[in-house]
């Protein structure tokens, strides 16, 4: 959904709302029993883990939803130019538009491996 929002023309199919809507419904379903809470897989229609078995899947995250978050809401898009382009979804984001930040990688002291 960010990539049709961000990366296409305008069209009246799919809105900033409705990734919005569809991010948060994912955020909330990250608990169990009101607390926070990640396991392997929820089920989409019901708010139940379909795979939570007593030490099965207590420490399991998947990087989509910080995916999701970075370059979805928040735009941050690295590119192969040792740039980064930001084009925030989030109405409330346009306070980091149009901002300079500078982005450094450094190199690791050893070689991982």
């Amino acid at each position: 959904m960010a990539n049709l929002l961000i990366d296409y023309p305008p069209q009246p199919n799919v809105t900033k709302n409705d990734f919005y809507n569809v991010l948060s419904a994912y955020a909330f379903a990250q608990q169990k029993n009101g607390q926070p809470y990640v396991a392997e897989a929820h089920d989409p229609d019901n708010p139940v883990w379909i795979y939570d078995s007593f030490n099965h899947s207590e420490d399991y995250n998947h990087s989509t939803f910080n995916d999701l978050v970075l370059s979805g809401l928040l735009g941050i898009r690295p590119q192969l130019t040792d740039t980064v382009i930001v084009h925030p979804l989030a109405g409330l984001m346009g306070l980091i538009r149009d901002r300079e930040f500078a982005v450094s990688r450094s190199k690791p002291d050893r070689a991982l491996g």
